[in-house]
């Protein structure tokens, strides 16, 4: 340690000198090792720029329009513009059901070709403001279709990007993260839509029936409202997997339904603000002011977790409902109505 202490100035130079070699050198050796991809590591943002080249080919503005004697659509106009994307190579597109609903004609236009399809309404349901189209598939390009995320998968603070035509504006793209997942909000039907992404990507006319993507490309959700700047709703890949398939095969879904209005929600439960006459919860003696702490096996205890649960059932299925009444807990058997 002495011998250390006391080296000559000559030998602590070459000391030095190796030191400084070895940090200019270290660069040169990792340039050999491979930066990992964009937006592929934790916690490192996508490439937006080439997300969105890898869903525009399958993202088309859609034109609606009804007939001279047709009442209007929700803008005051017989002519509606959205937005719509394909899921599968048989030429099914998703969009919303206000952009095509009661339409006499609908049209789609692919922003990466300009090609216009004409388009033909396969289905709607306006409880979850869910339509599906169908074009021609060989009229569709060699972009792949879109995949729905996996359940679960989702999170708050996730990038997501919202891909549509706001303003009539073609192939525009908005980006921003997961706000909240889990939200209710109102289909054209007045009924609430459970499991909504909120995200603060701007939603804005024309962007209805949009995806909303994840980092890897995958529909998170249908861009469905936008309320304010930085709020706004997409209709969830997992209310997707429930109502497409049955829009595709049938025309129509079929959505189970309580016969209950939800009030305050705490860590016990939901509190039934009122039930329907003559509904399922009524039926099988659910009252006013009963708090719903669990459905099944799923518990009650977060915002639209009711909602949420219901939806996941079929109508005419029979499941428990465990109520708290005056401090006592009890369950009771509901059979699902249809909406």
């Amino acid at each position: 340690m002495k011998l250390l202490l006391v080296a000559s100035p000559g030998v602590a130079a070459l000391v030095l000198a190796i030191i400084a070699l070895g940090r200019d050198a270290e660069p040169s050796a990792r340039a050999d090792i491979p930066a990992p991809a964009v937006g592929t590591t934790r916690g490192e943002l996508p490439s937006f720029r080439e997300l969105y080249e890898r869903v525009d080919g399958v993202v088309a503005r859609v034109d609606a329009r009804r007939g001279p004697d047709d009442p209007p659509f929700g803008n005051g106009r017989r002519d509606a513009i959205g937005a719509g994307f394909v899921v599968d190579a048989r030429g099914h597109m998703v969009t919303n059901a206000h952009v095509v609903d009661d339409a006499r004609s609908v049209t789609v236009r692919f922003g990466r070709t300009a090609r216009r399809v004409t388009a033909e309404i396969v289905g709607v349901d306006r409880a979850t403001d869910l339509a599906v189209l169908r074009v021609d598939p060989r009229r569709l390009g060699a972009d792949a279709p879109l995949e729905l995320a996996p359940a679960g998968s989702v999170r708050v603070g996730d990038p997501v990007l919202a891909v549509g035509t706001p303003y009539r504006l073609q192939s525009s793209a908005a980006a921003g993260i997961v706000s909240a997942v889990g939200r209710e909000i109102r289909g054209l039907t007045g009924f609430s839509i459970p499991d909504a992404v909120q995200t603060d990507a701007a939603i804005n006319p024309g962007n209805s029936g949009g995806p909303l993507v994840d980092e890897r490309g995958r529909v998170v959700g249908v861009n469905s409202q936008g309320r304010a700047a930085g709020v706004s709703f997409a209709v969830s890949a997992v209310t997707m997997r429930r109502v497409v398939p049955q829009l595709i095969e049938d025309g129509r879904a079929d959505q189970a339904v309580l016969g209950v209005s939800v009030g305050s929600v705490t860590d016990r439960g939901a509190r039934i603000a009122s039930v329907t006459a003559g509904g399922p919860a009524d039926r099988a003696g659910l009252r006013d002011g009963d708090v719903i702490a669990r459905i099944g096996d799923r518990p009650t205890t977060v915002e639209g977790a009711v909602a949420s649960a219901v939806a996941a059932r079929r109508p005419g299925q029979r499941v428990p409902v465990q109520v708290l009444r005056d401090g006592r807990e009890r369950t009771v058997t509901v059979r699902l109505g249809r909406r």
